[in-house]
């Protein structure tokens, strides 16, 4: 195992996430829609809460692809994201 990789990987993805989790936190952004200040329900909480965890969803996939292009590694190939046409991708679409 390639503990130096792994440590670049672990800095793209821990570091982002902390930060996107105290904005998170600090917005008053919340998953189920109560404001943590105080008991008044706030539609608004839930819309920053689902726009930030989906925002977070996206920072593992950005860490593999800078890990792969700081150590000039193809991407696609590791990833196995192909664009070929097979049995498997049809069902998928079902």
């Amino acid at each position: 195992m390639n503990t130096k990789k792994l440590i670049v990987f672990l800095l793209w993805v821990f570091l982002p996430m902390v930060i996107v989790g105290l904005m998170m936190h600090f917005s008053g952004a919340s998953a189920v829609g109560m404001s943590e200040e105080s008991s008044a329900i706030d539609p608004f909480a839930a819309i920053k809460g689902l726009l930030f965890s989906a925002g977070a969803m996206l920072i593992p996939l950005l860490a593999v692809i800078f890990t792969q292009l700081i150590f000039k590694e193809p991407v696609l190939k590791n990833l196995g994201i192909s664009f070929k046409l097979n049995r498997w991708s049809m069902q998928s679409w079902a």
